[in-house]
């Protein structure tokens, strides 16, 4: 592809450079450019202000790309000059559209062998977006012309009748309304998101699969946490507390009414006040308990969080204010400015254990579809009068007198309150070894919160007893994950010695030990245990159980161009013939119904047999 990119690079432009040549002048009455003659003066203009560079700037513009060519070989650039840079553009070309993609596909292989359901989830809403968007594109420019003129002249109907409903469509739906397009856009992002916030409240109030991925998830970022990170995200999520939001929203509000926009500062009042009343109303309702307990009364509870809807709710519909009369691009950069604070702030919820990520989406869905239900009541206030950039830079300042001072009294607090917790469950040993095993999970948790392989090995031994045991069973430790490891799958050539295993999770969790056995130059099974938060308590010493599972990997070349490896699950009953007998570990297979273990602790866990009684001695 990379040979081929380049090579159709270098002759297509060659060939319209050499048309250009050619032809010189007589190329503008000639066809398609006599069509276009604004598409050959955009070049030429682009031309003339780069010079030679035009050729290589232009080639990754969309709009100048298909005619610089052309145009320096009309304006007379140098055949030599041209190709040198022709060459070496192309060169840069290639590599930038290909490697990206083919980078692209190859983390969704590896990932795909990781979680597959939900890699394939993300590649089908990327397919569903992308032809959305290839849809929409053709739809703009191929049929939106003529609805655009069948859609005027049926306005122009309804005002020429004058009928009651007509006067009602045309109130509603008049082109030349600038409330319509708002109207448009924001009644269909209010309904997408009521209808979001509906399945998600849905999902959670049926404790569905979305709650064990709110598990999973969230065990994976508390993974990830570091104390210098700890105080940003403290900073952050200290922005949207109610003492930082609710100046804010007096600041905003006052000078909407300095301004003589009562009414829009009422309506952004009650706007704040819905997501205000709303959110422990639903909390008091669903009753989702939090990762962390931090508050009490309806603040015990967890969804919808309160953090991320009132800051959707607040700064969506500042942007909207800021940006309605504004042109396109501002209103995107409106949008994205606010759309980085209020990511930042629902981040920080889900980071700092305050909230599971399904109550971040809904309150994200929450406070935008008030925000977008504002702009529609308020969609035909003419507001062109008010400067924006003052009221941006009111919200700029009172946000940082309101949150540093907020940071700066509560700092210390609320690190305590959110610093990392470990919750951990403790039974008896002697409980564990009873029916105690049963409760622990019998098949590994996907990210996406679904079943995976079973895990029928338990273990309370530390990890260096269990590795060496193992190790000398015949096990051996696995190729390090690190970035010569992980660069190794970029090479077809890469055999499974080379390759370190799958890094996969059980609930959120990566493993604390991973050996493996080969069986062939391209298969080999892959014994991985997981901590958990579970511990066992034999006198005062407590030990932590580790979940084990055993996989079988395989190797694949696709088309030669790199390395892939593909996990497969195996039974129990399979899982555990492959673990031996193993030097100081007991070994204690269980069963219990369809479900069967094999708990490895210490010798000294198991009950002493007491020793069997002599034969008593009979008289001759």
């Amino acid at each position: 592809m990379l040979l081929w990119a380049t090579l159709g690079a270098v002759v297509g432009d060659g060939v319209s450079y050499w048309i250009g040549h050619r032809y010189k002048e007589h190329i503008r009455a000639s066809w398609p450019l006599r069509e276009r003659p604004e598409l050959f003066e955009k070049g030429e203009a682009f031309f003339h202000r780069y010079g030679a560079m035009s050729v290589a700037i232009g080639r990754f513009l969309p709009g100048v790309r298909a005619v610089i060519p052309v145009v320096a070989g009309v304006v007379g650039m140098k055949p030599l000059r041209f190709y040198v840079v022709n060459v070496l553009s192309a060169l840069v070309w290639a590599p930038a559209h290909i490697l990206p993609g083919a980078g692209m596909g190859l983390a969704l292989g590896v990932l795909g062998s990781i979680a597959g359901r939900l890699v394939a989830a993300v590649v089908g809403a990327l397919v569903v977006l992308g032809l959305a968007v290839w849809v929409i594109h053709l739809g703009v420019r191929w049929v939106a012309p003529g609805l655009s003129r069948r859609y005027r002249r049926f306005v122009v109907g309804c005002k020429r009748r004058g009928t009651r409903f007509d006067r009602a469509i045309v109130y509603v739906l008049d082109p030349d309304d600038p409330g319509t397009s708002t109207l448009i856009v924001m009644g269909v992002a209010a309904i997408a998101l009521a209808t979001a916030f509906a399945g998600l409240a849905e999902d959670v109030f049926m404790r569905e699969q979305i709650t064990r991925a709110d598990t999973a998830i969230s065990t994976l970022v508390q993974g990830l946490r570091t104390p210098a990170l700890d105080r940003w995200m403290v900073a952050i999520t200290s922005l949207g507390d109610g003492v930082v939001v609710i100046p804010v929203l007096a600041a905003v509000a006052l000078w909407l009414a300095f301004k003589g926009q009562k009414k829009l500062a009422g309506g952004l009042v009650l706007t704040l006040a819905l997501a205000a009343l709303s959110v422990p109303l639903l909390k008091s309702v669903l009753v989702v308990p939090r990762p962390t307990a931090l508050y009490s009364g309806a603040d015990a509870f967890s969804f919808p969080s309160g953090h991320a809807t009132s800051a959707a709710a607040l700064y969506a519909s500042i942007a909207w204010l800021a940006t309605h009369n504004a042109a396109l691009r501002w209103k995107v950069v409106g949008f994205a400015l606010a759309g980085v604070l209020i990511t930042a702030i629902a981040a920080s919820r889900i980071y700092l254990a305050a909230h599971w990520p399904s109550d971040v989406l809904a309150g994200l869905a929450l406070g935008s579809a008030l925000a977008a239900i504002y702009a529609l009541v308020f969609r035909r206030t003419d507001i062109r009068t008010m400067r924006p950039l003052r009221l941006v830079a009111i919200v700029v300042a009172m946000l940082a007198v309101a949150g540093g001072v907020r940071i700066a009294t509560n700092f210390p607090a609320a690190m305590e309150a959110y610093r990392p917790r470990a919750v951990e469950t403790t039974q008896a040993e002697a409980d564990w070894l009873g029916r105690g095993w049963s409760r622990l999970a019998a098949a590994r948790w996907e990210l996406d919160g679904s079943d995976s392989g079973a895990l029928p090995l338990q273990a309370d031994v530390d990890v260096a007893t269990l590795r060496a045991g193992l190790i000398a069973a015949g096990w051996q430790p696995a190729p390090s994950a690190d970035a010569a490891g992980i660069a190794r799958f970029l090479s077809p050539d890469s055999t499974l010695e080379q390759l370190p295993p799958l890094l996969l999770t059980h609930v959120g969790r990566f493993p604390a030990l991973t050996l493996v056995r080969q069986l062939g130059p391209e298969s080999r099974l892959v014994l991985r245990f997981w901590p958990t938060t579970e511990q066992t308590m034999s006198g005062d010493a407590r030990h932590p159980i580790l979940l084990g599972a055993v996989t079988r990997e395989t190797l694949s070349h696709p088309l030669r161009l790199a390395t892939l490896l593909h996990d497969e699950d195996l039974a129990a009953d399979e899982q555990l013939r492959q673990i031996g007998p193993l030097a100081g570990i007991a070994a204690e297979p269980r069963r219990l119904a369809e479900r069967q273990v094999l708990l490895l602790t210490r010798p000294a866990s198991l009950p002493v047999a007491p020793p069997a009684e002599a034969p008593a001695k009979t008289a001759p």
